[in-house]
């Protein structure tokens, strides 16, 4: 995460990118510029307010069965509210109810962009109230805030927040939640099954590269890793993954699109690291590279690169 969104984290992000080496991304769903996002080369918004809210939200302030307590300040311009699959980029201002300034994307010079999977309860739950191109007060209280940076108790905290842009992470069709009957088993154990067919006949070998757009699902439909959360397509090379993942993709043509089931018990034995229950992968396939053509690098999300993990 950036400077941003330091205050937001609610503990470390899975390095689920990392045990699959699936580190880059998928195709970018465009955000809707805002006014004051600099992708937009408007000036930023005026909710950049340096007046302190009020310590208690008033009485026409919506309230939640959990406790939250928001305002509207500006509506916006949409329709569709982010669920916790998604990631939002806003611009925020933090404040305590004594009204000291704790954090401001706006004197950051951008905006934050937040996994809603990876932040604190009332951030997660104001976040989800609102639509693109909203500005919003937030009133959060102690149960529902972070703790404090020394790690102490949890307090209080008034959010001001200004939705730029929502990126939408597929969700788990029902459907999908299980292998169907004719679903293929493969030598690694996984199961697969093609949604749209390709273009050609030439699979991928396990010593060649390819370039794929993905998600991955646990089987609660939480989204655990996502090339479309890092805005390009995936590379890497077959035989450096998970078998049984690799399986899936090298029985694809180019421009297939496929869904890809690893229960529970094999990813444990294949990836140490891997998610309780079952792997649901959708994956669509965009290039193939002969062995030994494209090097490529493997980086963990931190930036590291760790050596590739053991069959």
């Amino acid at each position: 995460m950036s400077d941003s969104n330091s205050y937001f984290s609610n503990g470390k992000i899975l390095a689920i990118a990392a045990g699959l080496l699936l580190s880059a991304a998928l195709t970018l769903v465009p955000l809707v510029a805002q006014s004051g996002d600099p992708a937009s080369g408007e000036p930023v918004s005026a909710a950049a307010t340096s007046e302190p809210p009020p310590k208690e939200p008033p009485p026409e302030a919506e309230r939640t069965s959990s406790g939250l307590a928001s305002m509207v300040l500006s509506p916006g311009g949409g329709t569709y509210h982010p669920d916790p699959n998604d990631q939002v980029v806003a611009h925020f201002v933090i404040w305590t109810p004594a009204g000291g300034k704790v954090q401001s994307s706006y004197d950051l010079g951008k905006p934050g962009q937040f996994d809603l999977q990876q932040v604190f309860p009332g951030w997660r739950e104001g976040l989800q109230l609102m639509v693109s191109g909203e500005k919003r007060r937030l009133w959060i209280p102690p149960h529902l805030a972070p703790k404090s940076p020394q790690g102490g108790p949890p307090g209080a905290v008034i959010i001001d927040v200004e939705i730029m842009g929502i990126l939408k992470i597929p969700n788990l069709h029902a459907d999908f939640r299980q292998p169907p009957a004719d679903a293929e088993r493969t030598d690694h154990g996984a199961f697969t099954k093609i949604l749209q067919a390709g273009q050609g006949d030439k699979n991928p070998a396990a010593d060649e590269s390819v370039v794929v757009v993905f998600t991955g699902w646990d089987p609660s439909g939480r989204v655990f890793s996502s090339s479309i959360q890092r805005g390009r397509p995936t590379m890497f090379i077959l035989d450096r993954v998970m078998p049984a993942f690799s399986d899936c993709v090298q029985r694809m043509v180019i421009g297939e699109e496929r869904m890809c089931w690893v229960p529970g018990h094999v990813a444990a034995g294949q990836w140490p690291e891997a998610p309780d229950g079952m792997l649901i992968f959708e994956v669509k396939l965009m290039q193939i590279f002969e062995a030994g053509l494209v090097q490529v690098e493997k980086q963990k999300p931190d930036g590291s690169s760790p050596q590739p993990p053991k069959p």
